[in-house]
């Protein structure tokens, strides 16, 4: 191993895709993967909630991630996915939730020292966070402890 690798941080990420943007979030934080399945509708809820599913007994609140950023729902097509991950509901206690997004089908090595600042902020999108180019283009990292509003993680998980 040589020098420059030791001194990479690489990490690994799920990646997929909103329209033609490409985004990641940590594969640390990944309980499971599975396909798309008929979902619980929770009535009076934000768009993005998609639904809920039962994981191993567990509700699991679903977020719709194209909906979340578009106002558009993500399609149903082979590639769509849910991945259930750890969410931070509060400090003491950590929640599943469950991310639906199309082409969530690739995981990446990433060095954690090329991700740069965005150079956008908007209060409205906190879980959008830091960028890294490859030859494809922007990769963008997804904040998850950021992605549920405090008033939708009240009704989601009380």
């Amino acid at each position: 191993m040589t020098a420059a690798m030791k001194k990479q941080k690489l990490k690994l990420y799920m990646r997929f895709y909103v329209d033609d943007n490409r985004f990641v979030f940590p594969a640390q934080d990944i309980i499971a993967i599975v396909p798309l399945v008929s979902l619980h509708e929770v009535p009076q809820a934000p768009e993005y909630v998609a639904g809920i599913l039962s994981y191993h007994g567990e509700s699991v609140p679903v977020i719709d991630i194209r909906t979340l950023m578009t106002g558009v729902r993500t399609d149903s097509r082979l590639s769509t996915r849910i991945a259930i991950v750890k969410f931070a509901a509060s400090k003491r206690k950590q929640r599943l939730i469950g991310l639906l997004a199309e082409k969530l089908t690739e995981v990446m090595r990433i060095d954690e020292s090329l991700f740069k600042p965005s150079g956008v902020t908007n209060e409205n999108t906190r879980y959008l966070g830091e960028v890294v180019a490859d030859n494809r283009g922007i990769l963008q990292r997804l904040n998850v402890a950021e992605l549920i509003p405090k008033a939708a993680q009240k009704m989601l998980f009380s």
